[in-house]
């Protein structure tokens, strides 16, 4: 009896070990969907601001309107809002850049060339988020004043 017992415990205690080691084992997540999420999310915060961006330049257009109908012109004051406008204007067309060249086609290949790809438009979003950040940043101070 005592014997069953001691049976009965080891195998259930070596039931409990393989199924702990079965569930920790984690699957192993394809590198190329890791980054094309990784792409995505960074692509998504970043379209998120774009309604920022056209707020922005409408309010230093409108500024400028206004600058104009004074006498004498703050031509400091224009020439500032206009080249802030300009870096609005650039930041949204590199956006609509980088998603006009960006391929999904790539995102289920576990292929060193679908890994670099990603790798490199992760680095281009990242890097057309700070522009638009910079962008934004400089407007927003000239726009509340």
């Amino acid at each position: 009896m005592n014997k069953i017992i001691v049976a009965v415990a080891k195998i259930s205690l070596l039931i409990i070990v393989i199924a702990d080691l079965t569930g920790c084992q984690q699957k192993k997540e394809n590198p190329t969907a890791v980054l094309f999420e990784e792409t995505m999310d960074l692509h998504d915060v970043a379209m998120a601001r774009m309604n920022e961006i056209y707020s922005l330049k409408k309010a230093l257009k409108a500024k400028n309107d206004s600058l104009l109908t004074v006498e004498p012109v703050d031509s400091a004051s224009y020439k500032k809002n206009t080249s802030l406008i300009v870096q609005l204007d650039e930041a949204d067309e590199a956006m609509m850049t980088w998603m006009a060249q960006f391929e999904t086609k790539y995102q289920d290949e576990e292929t060193e060339e679908s890994v670099n790809y990603y790798k490199d438009q992760k680095d281009k979003i990242e890097a057309v988020s700070q522009s638009m950040d910079e962008a934004i940043t400089q407007a927003e101070e000239v726009a509340r004043n």
